[in-house]
């Protein structure tokens, strides 16, 4: 199925997908004509998609509908996000959870409301892909007792800082029974917010543990202590034997403009060991815009693998303005997953 998926859909995806660029005000602006063609041209492959006998292409072709207001692709997205398969329901909520429809959200969250497995696919999904309406409802969950659940939720809201989650946050780490992955999240979330210094210790305390959960967030949380002692932890981290730490405090050194490291990530993206160029190039996506750009423009002038080349496209997806040799360089390949990126 997977396979059928990949030949029908995934070069005409790159159009539909693209309808997103061009709908975020669908509904209530006017468009200019060239835009119009593009979304009628992404509206037939669509329609083409929700009539296949394949449920992937039927939640793709599903999903740019729905973005465009249509009524009945939505049911259709909501009734394979009530599949007692998970495959399925994984996709469908992971498309309800970003289409622009007004109810689609509203849809997914009454479904997780209901359904445990719905619940844990929604916070992944929204741990990746972080929404502002959605902070209360994960405010809410933190009260889970799912480490996972908790974990995502903490992750979101990081990226939506409207929300008041610090005593919330607080309650959670100081909490005896609360897993020590978890903590590392919310000692991450409370970093973020500005209270590095008040929680330093407690990184440190993790890191010395050794637990490699925890080690990778406690990594990514430095970012946000000042002073020496985090500078010289999280060298000490990029020297790590475990690749996704190392990674992770690389990403760190990274963003406060370190060359040496920017040029080591770019190294790991295009030369790397598989699993590594993939790792690396999803956490380039903590970089601020500026660094980002500077690993993509030295990455895109090298023979880049196809898995890397898409999680380096994927890194992009939360930047408002992404630079048109980007998107230049993602439409120039022949690469299925790289086009759909």
């Amino acid at each position: 199925a997977m396979q059928n998926y990949l030949s029908i859909s995934k070069n005409v995806l790159a159009i539909g997908l693209l309808v997103s660029q061009l709908t975020d005000n669908v509904y209530g602006e006017e468009q200019s004509i060239s835009d119009t063609q593009v979304v009628n041209k992404a509206v037939k492959v669509a329609n083409e998609l929700l009539k296949s006998t394949n449920p992937y292409d039927q939640i793709s072709g599903a999903g740019t509908l729905t973005d465009i207001g249509d009524e009945a692709a939505l049911k259709v997205l909501i009734t394979y996000a009530k599949s007692e398969d998970f495959v399925y329901q994984r996709s469908a909520i992971d498309t309800l959870t970003h289409v622009q429809h007004p109810r689609g959200l509203d849809a997914v969250y009454r479904i997780a409301a209901t359904t445990p497995q719905a619940l844990h696919f929604l916070t992944q999904s929204l741990a990746t892909n972080p929404r502002e309406e959605m902070g209360d409802f994960l405010l809410g969950v933190l009260a889970s007792d799912k480490p996972l659940i908790q974990q995502y939720a903490l992750q979101a809201l990081v990226h939506i800082p409207e929300v008041d989650v610090i005593d919330a946050a607080k309650a959670l780490v100081e909490n005896d029974k609360t897993r020590r992955s978890t903590k590392a999240y919310g000692y991450y979330l409370l970093a973020t917010r500005g209270l590095g210094p008040e929680i330093e210790n407690d990184l440190m305390e993790l890191i010395a543990r050794g637990d490699l959960d925890a080690k990778e967030v406690a990594a990514v949380a430095l970012r946000y202590v000042p002073g020496e002692r985090a500078r010289e932890t999280i060298n000490q981290l990029k020297r790590s034997d475990d690749a996704r730490v190392q990674l992770a405090a690389l990403a760190t050194d990274a963003s406060f403009g370190n060359e040496e490291s920017l040029a080591e990530f770019s190294r790991i993206i295009t030369h790397g060991k598989n699993m590594n160029a993939e790792v690396a190039a999803s956490a380039v996506r903590r970089l601020p815009d500026v660094l980002l750009r500077q690993v993509t423009d030295v990455v895109i002038q090298e023979k880049i693998r196809p898995n890397p080349a898409s999680r380096l496209l994927e890194s992009w997806r939360n930047v408002k303005k992404v630079p048109q040799n980007v998107y230049e360089w993602g439409l120039s390949q022949t690469n299925d997953d790289i086009l759909t990126q």
